[in-house]
């Protein structure tokens, strides 16, 4: 019998079979379109607001029962309006 060892996220034992997940790149095609970045820099802008709009919503659902763990949402909300990040994605849609 093969022993992994590791952290767990939770106390006690499991039985079952062992997972293993590779963290690989997703592939990416080129667009082949010709929409102009303007409107893909506002699609993504809608994107992140209808995102933040849900993340809010869960945000206060799971506050009313546990809010600790209605923290992690914040931190969500934080990464959509990460400036880095935004204009890494913007850099990427105007490069094409």
């Amino acid at each position: 019998m093969k022993e992994l060892k590791g952290i767990g996220v939770s106390e006690g034992i499991v039985i079952g079979p062992a997972r293993v997940f590779e963290n690989t790149r997703p592939e990416i095609e080129e667009a082949k379109d010709e929409i102009p970045c303007k409107c893909k820099l506002q699609v993504l802008r809608d994107a992140i607001d209808r995102t933040k709009a849900d993340i809010r919503q869960t945000y206060e659902r799971t506050r009313a029962t546990n809010p600790k763990e209605a923290e992690i949402f914040e931190a969500h909300i934080l990464f959509l309006e990460d400036p880095t990040l935004l204009d890494e994605i913007g850099s990427m849609l105007r490069e094409g």
